[in-house]
């Protein structure tokens, strides 16, 4: 007796699961996910930044609290919205919320040059800006792990931003608490927190000096700066203002 299989045919076992999986896309309440996305449209493009704004199924666009979500660089924005019955997208618009998003787009080779100061100066803040002009009023801001670190860093080196509110989900922003750090921080503390002062004298072209050091506020504090090229862009800022 003849293979179904060389035959072109398919087997038991397999037309079994088709007719179960078609059953499941005909029968309401199936077992299939829906994998449609929120309907959506563009209101702001740039280099590695698209921002949408979501719509309902019927193209209506909502009238409450608008909100950005901001993903992190390894994720695509349909992490909040993955399916019908599971997506924050939906949840938002279910409050009647405005949701947006920002999508960084394909992230290739020709872009490895490119830190995170780039997301935190040149793609957050524009697009909190066009949210915000949108909206007509001050956005709130969700980042889901490192897109909420960047959208605190933005915020901190520009607070002028149209924020009423910021949202952290799964952000390590207590580094004290981040394993993976351990290793640094008994060298952080021998030098008094001079490492962070090494690399600054080194971008800026600097004497090694303890003048660079970063001011005794009694926080942490950050500076912007470009590998390509080698460059400080701002002092010391306090992460907490």
């Amino acid at each position: 007796m003849a293979d179904p299989m060389e035959l072109g045919l398919p087997t038991l076992d397999g037309a079994v699961s088709a007719g179960a999986n078609l059953f499941d896309m005909l029968v309401p309440g199936g077992g299939l996910a829906d994998l449609r996305p929120t309907p959506s449209v563009i209101i702001d493009e740039g280099p590695q930044r698209t921002v949408r704004r979501f719509l309902t199924d019927t193209g209506a666009r909502t009238t409450g609290e608008p909100v950005l979500l901001v993903p992190p660089l390894a994720a695509p924005p349909t992490c909040f919205d993955l399916r019908r019955g599971c997506s924050l997208v939906e949840h938002l618009a279910a409050g009647g919320h405005r949701a947006y998003v920002v999508d960084y787009g394909a992230i290739g080779f020709g872009d490895r040059e490119l830190g995170l100061e780039h997301w935190i100066c040149d793609v957050l803040p524009p697009a909190i800006r066009a949210a915000s002009e949108d909206a007509g009023e001050e956005v709130a801001v969700a980042g889901w792990c490192l897109g909420g670190i960047m959208a605190l860093l933005a915020l901190a080196d520009d607070p002028a931003l149209p924020v009423d509110a910021v949202g952290l989900i799964a952000s390590p922003f207590d580094f004290t608490q981040v394993r993976l750090m351990a290793p640094m921080r008994p060298v952080a503390n021998l030098t008094g927190g001079a490492v962070g002062t090494l690399l600054y004298c080194h971008l800026a072209g600097e004497p090694i000096d303890r003048r660079w050091d970063q001011p005794p506020n009694g926080g942490g504090n950050f500076y912007c700066f470009t590998l390509t090229p080698r460059a400080v862009h701002s002092w010391w800022r306090a992460i907490d203002t």
